[in-house]
C-alpha cells in the first residue's frame, strides 16, 4: 500500500486505488484473524470508497460462508444450523448498517439519489462501457454483439452470463460445504 509507484500513478491519474485495495486488505486481514463482523465493515467500505472491490465480492461471500459453516457444522446438525442462520443474520445487519451509514445523507435528502444510482450503475450506457466489459468487447470481435442483438437484450441476459462466468467459484464451494473437514477455504477461491 505505501508502495511509491502505486501511490504516485494512482494519485497522478486520480485513481485512488491504494485506498480501495488498503481497506479490502483491513478486510481481508480481519477475516484471517476471525473478526468477521469488523471485516465485513471494511469490505462494504472498500466497495463504497471505489466499485472496483465488486470483483472480490463474490469470494469475499463464499469466503464467510464457507468459513461459518466449516466452523459451525462438526457438532449437532440443528444447533448447528441455527448458529450459522445466526451468524448470518449478524453479518448481514453489519453489512446492512454500513450500508445505511454511507447512504443516509442521499436518502434523508434525496437530493440526487437516482443520478447517483445511475452514475453508479450505468445501465444506459450499455455493455461496451471504456475498457471494463472485457468479456463483451471479446467476444463482440466474434460474434459482432453490438450489430446482432439489442442492448436491452444483452442487459437482460447479463446476470445469467454472470452467473455462468462465477459458476467455477460457486461449484468449489460447494465442494468445501460437502467436505466439512477443509480447513483453508481461500486456496479455493
Amino acid at each position: 500500500l505505501l508502495y511509491p509507484g502505486l501511490i504516485s500513478v494512482d494519485s497522478g491519474h486520480f485513481q485512488y486505488n491504494h485506498l480501495s485495495l488498503g481497506l479490502f486488505l483491513f478486510s481481508f486481514t480481519c477475516f484471517v484473524s476471525n473478526f468477521l463482523k469488523l471485516g465485513s465493515v471494511f469490505f462494504v467500505l472498500a466497495v463504497h470508497y471505489k466499485q472496483i472491490e465488486l470483483y472480490h465480492a463474490l469470494p469475499v461471500a463464499v469466503y464467510l460462508l464457507s468459513r461459518s459453516y466449516t466452523e459451525l457444522f462438526p457438532s449437532s446438525a440443528i444447533k448447528s444450523y441455527c448458529a450459522w442462520l445466526r451468524q448470518l443474520l449478524v453479518l448481514f445487519t453489519c453489512v446492512s448498517c454500513t450500508m445505511f451509514v454511507l447512504w443516509f445523507p442521499f436518502i434523508y435528502t434525496r437530493s440526487d439519489l437516482f443520478q447517483i444510482l445511475r452514475r453508479i450503475f450505468p445501465f444506459y450506457r450499455g455493455l461496451f462501457e471504456d475498457k471494463v466489459a472485457n468479456l463483451w468487447c471479446s467476444l463482440n470481435v466474434l460474434i459482432k454483439l453490438k450489430k446482432n442483438f439489442d442492448t436491452l437484450f444483452l442487459l437482460r441476459i447479463r446476470p445469467s452470463v454472470l452467473l455462468w462466468q462465477e459458476n467455477p467459484v460457486l461449484v468449489s464451494w460447494l465442494l468445501i460445504i460437502s467436505n466439512v473437514r477443509s480447513v483453508n477455504v481461500l486456496f479455493c477461491v
